[in-house]
This record gives C-alpha cells, structure tokens and sequence, in this order.
C-alpha cells in the first residue's frame, strides 16, 4: 500500500516560511474532505484535496494547530508532491504517527 507524502510551506504571522513533511493517512483524507464541506469548498479540485489532506496530517502530526480557513487562506505557501513511501496495512498506526 502506498501513502502520498508532501512538503508543506507554512508561513506564520512573522512571515517566517517552516517547511513540514507530512506523509497522508487515510484518517487526513476523511478530515479533510470533511472540512472542504463544512466550508464550502469543492472537492472536485485536486489542489483543494490536498491542501484539505495536508492540513489534517499536519493537525495529527501535531505540527499545526489552527483552522483549515485560515491554513488555506492565509499560512499555506506551498506544497510540493514528496513521492510515497510504502507501507504495510496490516501494522497498526499510532495516533499522531507521522509515519
């Protein structure tokens, strides 16, 4: 089984840029497309999935802490395709596992 992995650029209120791996679960996907919903976001685009995505493995990861609005509209920069890693789905996932 294979996981997406980006970098994400996150700008905060100093404009200082922070560069954050995130490897996405399938939980990140649930959430994400959750909240495209709840705020009114399309889900038809694939920059709108994985920015949603990037955000929730972010939020698990513990490496960002504030709304999806405002990740999307004022602190993401950036996101690069990072590849994939391979994974073995019969392991259990720690919460929080970046991994």
């Amino acid at each position: 089984m294979q996981r997406e992995k980006f970098l994400v650029m996150v700008q905060d209120e100093n404009e200082t840029v922070t560069q954050h791996s995130v490897t996405i679960h399938h939980q990140d996907m649930l959430r994400g497309e959750l909240e495209l919903s709840r705020n009114g976001v399309p889900d038809t685009a694939k920059m709108n999935l994985v920015t949603a995505w990037c955000w929730a493995g972010l939020t698990r990861q513990g490496d960002y802490t504030k709304s999806f609005a405002h990740f999307r509209d004022m602190e993401c920069v950036g996101l690069e395709d990072d590849g994939s890693e391979t994974v073995d789905p019969t392991q259990p996932v720690t919460p929080g596992d970046s991994g």
